[in-house]
């Protein structure tokens, strides 16, 4: 599903007065079905701290541009075997956008994503990667739901054989009524299963 129509379904479900129960659920089916084949094996599970900032027109009528502070944390899953180069992952956790110029949002966020290395050697206890995600908002607290993606590059150390420590530097573009921007940050652990 490309965002454009991930753009139209909201905008089709606003127009229809969905409701945000029958949304919500209706975005976890979908999100369990895209993010979750059943031939998927768990590379790992790693929790993480997301740090952002994000600009674009305010959300109010008294003009200016709006800024916005994102804080929250997330539980991951990566998807594959630990040694491959390139992995599935998905990501549930909470995020709080702070209205610089006072107020906040509290929401659920789910995404899903690839991360790739670029180093040949992964048995190195250091490594270097891209990451890019997509993701949902369907769980706020105000009836304002948005969509996002991220794409950025990732330094990886190994403490030793199953633990990892990791820290993502990304661009992140969301949608909500018109498109913001800023970067994205995520400092994490990761343990693997393999």
């Amino acid at each position: 599903m490309s965002c454009l129509s991930a753009f139209r379904c909201v905008n089709l479900c606003k127009m229809r007065g969905m409701s945000a129960s029958r949304l919500l659920l209706s975005s976890l089916v979908l999100f369990a079905a895209l993010a979750l084949p059943s031939a998927a094996s768990a590379g790992g599970i790693s929790v993480l701290n997301a740090t952002g900032f994000h600009f674009g027109a305010p959300l109010t009528e008294e003009g200016g541009e709006g800024r916005w502070l994102n804080q929250g944390g997330a539980v991951g899953v990566l998807l594959g075997p630990a040694k491959s180069r390139m992995l599935g992952r998905v990501r549930v956790g909470y995020n709080a956008v702070i209205n610089l110029d006072g107020g906040v949002r509290h929401v659920g966020v789910l995404s899903a994503g690839l991360k790739i290395e670029l180093l040949p050697e992964l048995e190195n206890r250091f490594g270097l990667y891209i990451a890019t995600d997509l993701g949902i908002t369907p769980l706020f607290t105000d009836m304002r739901l948005y969509a996002f993606g991220d794409v950025g590059v990732g330094i990886r150390f190994n403490l030793n054989e199953p633990f990892s420590l990791f820290a993502e530097v990304c661009a992140l573009i969301r949608y909500e009524d018109s498109f913001y921007a800023g970067p994205q940050f995520f400092l994490g652990a990761r343990i693997s299963l393999d």
